[in-house]
């Protein structure tokens, strides 16, 4: 038997690989927004900065440290994406 569930999961995972990671990364991304949504109209300005800054304690506990930008990716675009303007502004402090 676990023979035969490894093969499924070797079968038909990796068609579905994508699927899933993209929908886990939609997902989050609403439900961050949201509850970022909600903090901000919650918290004085000094109270979302402490949230944020436990945030990225828990965050840097948790999965270590964001890695920098590998070489291999080149100088960042000067003809930045709009959509990734706009995170930056909704994540970054007031």
């Amino acid at each position: 038997m676990p023979q035969y569930i490894e093969t499924l999961i070797m079968e038909q995972a990796p068609p579905a690989l994508d699927y899933h990671a993209q929908h886990a990364a939609f997902q989050s991304l609403v439900a961050t927004a949201l509850s970022l949504a909600i903090a901000r109209r919650a918290l004085t300005p000094a109270e979302f900065q402490a949230a944020q800054q436990h945030a990225y304690q828990a965050a840097g506990m948790l999965f270590g440290e964001p890695p920098g930008r590998p070489e291999s990716l080149g100088a960042p675009s000067p003809n930045a994406d709009p959509r990734l303007t706009a995170l930056f502004e909704a994540f970054a402090g007031r």
